[in-house]
């Protein structure tokens, strides 16, 4: 998102059909060529609530592309849950707890899940990438955050070795030593 990205997504969501605000807001957007009905571009936002007793059903990954059928504006909020794999390979967040039937890769690493036809999740699949993410929002929650407010001693450095690891991911480590910026300053 570089400079520019406002106006761009503007013109963007301008141009197409879907969900979504022109203006940025907390729910997901799917937005479809306005013609032929073809997904043209997602935006989504991992939930705050952990999935504590959901398990992913072990689904075959189909390859498609999903297509809006009646070409107008839909409403769609965020997920409401997110999911970590044990072994940190995947993250998803969940519209609702209905057990798909169907997941689908749209794009490279980046599944949909359907139940009878409607959309319940997402599910982004990258090594290493999805650990760390898993790693943080089991670390970012609000015990931990009572914790950092407190200055626990244990809760700050926890964050700052999560952010040490996020080396190659600076917009997750600044926002991690943000965190200890914040609560320690």
């Amino acid at each position: 998102m570089g400079r520019g990205w406002p106006e761009e997504h503007e013109k963007h969501f301008l141009a197409t059909v879907g969900s979504g605000n022109w203006y940025f807001s907390d729910d997901d957007e799917f937005r479809f060529d306005p013609v032929t009905g073809v997904l043209r571009s997602f935006r989504l936002h991992v939930p705050e609530r952990n999935a504590t007793s959901y398990v992913l059903p072990d689904l075959p990954v189909e390859s498609g592309s999903i297509r809006l059928v009646e070409l107008r504006a839909f409403g769609l909020e965020s997920s409401v849950l997110r999911w970590f794999s044990t072994d940190g390979q995947q993250v998803a967040g969940l519209y609702t707890v209905d057990e798909p039937d169907r997941r689908v890769r749209v794009a490279p690493d980046f599944d949909l899940l359907f139940a009878g036809g409607e959309l319940v999740g997402w599910v982004l699949v990258r090594t290493g990438f999805s650990a760390l993410l898993g790693d943080y929002f089991s670390l970012v929650t609000e015990a931990t955050i009572d914790r950092l407010e407190q200055e626990d001693p244990s809760a700050v450095a926890a964050v700052e070795a999560l952010a040490a690891r996020a080396g190659r991911h600076p917009d997750l480590q600044d926002r991690l030593r943000g965190m200890v910026d914040f609560f320690t300053g």
